[in-house]
């Protein structure tokens, strides 16, 4: 792709258990800093960032407060210093997982990701309530 207004790529996710698969992750191709209010909107495992853009931003947080919410943090702060991604329209990507995954997910790590949402919020200057 040849769009300077692009700074990193991700696509679509299959989601994999034994018998096959369960879930297709579909992301919007051009998501807003608007969309990630709601969610993460890129598949983490298959992003390309140009390096100059990861650092700008000082790469992932170690901060125990981002635990478990390191890509969906570093994809706000991205877009709240004016980088966009895109998001190839095809599931290039397959994680192996369980269906019940989401039952990992400990109160503490959902405290995190909402922190990571509220900076969503600040940054594209939507109110919480």
């Amino acid at each position: 792709m040849d769009d300077p207004d692009i700074a990193f790529v991700s696509c679509d996710m299959d989601l994999s258990d034994k018998d096959g698969v369960f879930r297709v992750v579909n992301h919007p191709e051009r998501p807003t800093a608007r969309d990630l209010i709601d969610r993460s909107m890129f598949c983490h495992a298959a992003v390309l960032i140009k390096t100059d853009v990861i650092k700008s931003v000082g790469a992932y947080s170690e901060s125990p407060k981002r635990k478990r919410v390191e890509d969906y943090d570093l994809w706000v702060r991205l877009y709240a210093k004016g980088y966009k991604g895109f998001n190839i329209q095809e599931s290039l990507y397959t994680m192996i997982d369980e269906r019940t995954a989401y039952r990992r997910r400990s109160f503490s790590n959902r405290v995190n990701e909402c922190r990571v949402k509220y900076r969503a919020c600040k940054s594209a200057k939507v109110s919480l309530f």
